[in-house]
């Protein structure tokens, strides 16, 4: 009887093994068996936080075995990897980098990511990282989008104004123009407008000035966002000199000319015009003083132009009305 009892338990214990599952044959025994494979389990004992650590161990669901606890490193950063971007309108979700103490990369697997206003100007934009599964926290990671810059180009400088023109900025409801002042040792506001070009005016002839056009718009508050200072393109212009009035006087075949001297003007050229072929015959090309002999003149009526140009090389200008004239006889 007794043979028969001990082969009616080994046949049972071999069918418990062949299953898998020794704990059904385990029970009522005062040793625990041994699984063929174990079927490992994750306990978390704390979760690792900012700067706390954190474990865990593994165990098996079909016996007693459990492993040692295994040590989480505490959240030491969260870090965006990008956090201004230009608004064209598109979300922005800007990568991260997140490490623990050992300065180790935690897998992504770890957080939740959840990007907040991020496709607009104007509001609050943030990235909420959540933790979760060995970790446990929460962070804010705050981002900007801003408008891009005014790409602002001269189109036409005259002796009194100068005319600007830029491409659409996305996002932009108006562009402000401003002019550096010296005194109070700042930019400032000139005008507000809607349109892609501007003209200043009542400038002096011959003289250096500073402008930048900044894009901005406003929210549902009435709150402005402006493209900032810092980065804003500053654009430095020189007018161009207001056009010398000369006069002139013939005597015998030579002509004299002067004229008074002209604001910002670092040279000036003299011109004949030919009726015959209505064009400007350069007399000297590059003249400091403000008297010139005009010698060996065509017999007859002529016509003289003097041109003042500041020191970039821009000239005043082909005015007809300041055309003055002599008779050579």
């Amino acid at each position: 009887m007794k043979k028969i009892i001990v082969s009616i338990l080994s046949l049972l214990l071999v069918m418990c093994v062949l299953a898998g599952n020794v704990s059904a044959f385990a029970k009522g025994w005062d040793t625990d068996p041994v699984c063929v494979e174990h079927v490992l389990k994750e306990k978390v004992v704390k979760r690792a936080g900012p700067g706390t650590d954190g474990s865990y161990y593994r165990y098996c669901i079909n016996c007693s075995y459990k492993e040692d606890p295994i040590t989480v490193p505490g959240i030491i950063g969260v870090r965006l990897n990008n956090t201004t971007f230009i608004y064209d309108g598109t979300p922005k979700t800007p990568g991260l980098t997140v490490r623990d103490n050992k300065l180790k990369n935690i897998d992504p697997k770890n957080y939740d990511v959840k990007y907040v206003n991020n496709s607009v100007v104007g509001k609050k934009t943030y990235a909420l990282i959540t933790f979760k599964g060995r970790y446990i926290g929460t962070y804010i990671r705050d981002f900007t989008i801003r408008l891009g810059d005014v790409d602002t180009q001269v189109n036409k400088i005259s002796a009194h104004a100068v005319k600007f023109t830029w491409q659409k900025v996305a996002g932009a409801k108006y562009y402000r123009i401003y002019q550096y002042d010296s005194k109070q040792e700042t930019y400032v506001r000139i005008a507000n407008t809607a349109n892609l070009s501007y003209t200043v005016k009542n400038l002096k002839g011959g003289t250096q000035y500073y402008f930048l056009v900044r894009a901005y718009f406003t929210n549902a508050d009435k709150k402005e966002f402006l493209r900032p200072y810092r980065t804003a393109k500053k654009v430095c212009i020189t007018t161009l000199c207001v056009p010398p009035k000369p006069s002139a006087s013939a005597s015998g075949n030579n002509v004299n000319l002067s004229w008074k001297r002209v604001a910002g003007a670092s040279y000036y050229r003299v011109f004949r015009y030919d009726v015959k072929t209505q064009k400007y015959v350069s007399l000297v090309a590059r003249y400091g003083g403000r008297t010139f002999v005009a010698q060996n003149q065509p017999k007859g009526t002529n016509y003289y132009l003097v041109r003042a140009y500041n020191a970039r090389g821009a000239g005043s200008g082909y005015s007809t009305q300041n055309l003055v004239k002599a008779v050579v006889k």
